[in-house]
C-alpha cells in the first residue's frame, strides 16, 4: 500500500499439485499518497426536534466531514441506552436516523462518525424533552372502563338468570 515500484513474480499450481516455475518479473508502479488515515472530524450537533411525545418516532440528521474524504457511517446515541448505526454514506453526505422514546424524560442525543479505520469524537448533545402522550392515558382509562363494564354486564346477566329461574 506504499507508493513505489515493485517487481512481481507468479507461480501456478494445478489440482494435482504440479507447479510451474517462477515467471519473469513484472514491474508494477503504485502511485498516490502514502498518507496515514485521519479520523473523521467531530460531527455537528444532531438536527432534530427539541420536544416530543413518548412513543412517537422522530428523525435526526447527523453530519461530519473526513479529512481523507472517506465514506462514513454514523452512530446515533439516543440517551436512553440505545444506539442506531446508519449505512455507509459517501463522503460529504449527511445521515438520518429515527428513534422513539418509550418513556417521558429529558434525553441527550449525540452522533459520531466512523470511517474504515477510525472514529470521530461524539458531537455536542442535542437536548430532547419527551412528555407522556395524553392519548396514551385516555387509552388506558378507556381500557379499564371497558373491562369494568364487561364485569358489570356479566354480573347483571347472572342476576337476571337467577331471577328468571326463581
Amino acid at each position: 500500500k506504499r507508493k513505489g515500484t515493485y517487481q512481481v513474480k507468479a507461480m501456478a499450481t494445478d489440482s494435482n499439485g504440479d507447479s510451474s516455475g517462477w515467471s519473469e518479473p513484472l514491474s508494477v508502479s503504485i502511485a498516490g499518497s502514502s498518507t496515514v488515515n485521519s479520523p473523521p472530524n467531530k460531527p455537528s450537533t444532531p438536527a432534530g426536534i427539541s420536544k416530543g411525545l413518548a412513543g412517537m418516532s422522530y428523525t435526526f440528521i447527523g453530519y461530519a466531514t473526513d479529512p481523507n474524504r472517506d465514506a462514513l457511517f454514523y452512530t446515533f446515541d439516543w440517551g436512553d441506552g440505545q444506539t442506531t448505526n446508519t449505512d455507509l454514506r459517501t463522503a460529504g453526505l449527511s445521515a438520518r436516523a429515527s428513534h422513539a422514546w418509550p418513556e417521558a424524560g429529558v434525553y441527550s442525543v449525540r452522533v459520531k462518525a466512523t470511517d474504515s479505520s477510525a472514529e470521530s469524537p461524539w458531537s455536542a448533545a442535542k437536548r430532547v424533552t419527551i412528555k407522556k402522550d395524553p392519548s396514551q392515558r385516555v387509552s388506558q382509562l378507556m381500557e379499564k372502563l371497558s373491562q369494568e363494564l364487561s364485569r358489570k354486564r356479566a354480573d347483571l346477566l347472572r342476576s337476571a338468570k337467577g331471577l328468571a329461574e326463581a
